[in-house]
């Protein structure tokens, strides 16, 4: 099932803001899309910590769809021909949990996630 939420907020007087999606048990991040007056840094993660997304200088507005590399049984990165990466979409636990810095002094900030349960 596919599911996404957006969330509005306005970034503090340090330039940042920080907010948590709540989600049930498992899912796979499938996109992000930032709406956003300046250029933040935006990073989310999961309940266990892990970087699901992280770019700098986002600009607006931006449409992601965030991939990483597959590794074999072995640990072994899986490649197509060697040297092209297989990437796929990340899998997370919990809640999403995002942090928005730098995105200026009280400045307007959305994001849309969607994801799959």
């Amino acid at each position: 099932m596919i599911d996404g939420t957006r969330v509005d907020t306005i970034t503090d007087g340090s330039e940042d803001a920080s907010f948590t999606i709540q989600t049930t048990g498992a899912g796979i991040l499938l996109a992000l899309h930032v709406i956003s007056a300046g250029t933040p840094d935006v990073t989310i993660t999961d309940d266990l910590s892990h970087t699901l997304f992280a770019e700098t200088g986002m600009a607006n507005p931006s449409r992601r769809y965030p991939r990483d590399g597959v590794d074999s049984i072995a640990g072994v990165a899986v490649t197509y021909d060697g040297t092209r990466l297989v990437s796929e979409a990340q899998p997370f636990i919990g809640s999403l949990n995002v942090v928005v810095a730098n995105g200026g002094v009280s400045t307007a900030f959305a994001i849309v996630l969607i994801w799959e349960r």
